[in-house]
């Protein structure tokens, strides 16, 4: 999954910022600074789409660039007229 989410976030150009998140160190110890992003996460990797730090909504699409790009398309509204852009999270 790693290539096509990389290819996903350099392709796209949008309004909705990739992220990756490490909620585990390699000890799986949890990352203290993504807690609260990595909260209620139930298998590794999770895709979520977050605004103002909240969960929007998962991906349960195909682990492809083009369904990375097309599910940050469809939430592109969330990104219009706002200062702090929603993100797609890959969680690991």
């Amino acid at each position: 999954m790693a290539p096509a989410w990389k290819e996903a976030a350099a392709s796209y150009s949008g309004p909705v910022a990739f992220r990756q998140v490490e909620c585990n160190d390699k000890d799986w110890k949890p990352v203290e600074e993504n807690i609260d992003l990595c909260k209620d996460i139930e298998a590794f990797p999770s895709i979520k789409l977050f605004k103002d730090g909240e969960e929007v909504t998962s991906y349960e699409g195909d682990r492809t660039a083009e369904g990375f790009m097309n599910f940050a398309k469809a939430n592109e509204i969330l990104g219009l007229n706002h200062r702090r852009l929603p993100h797609i999270a890959h969680l690991f």
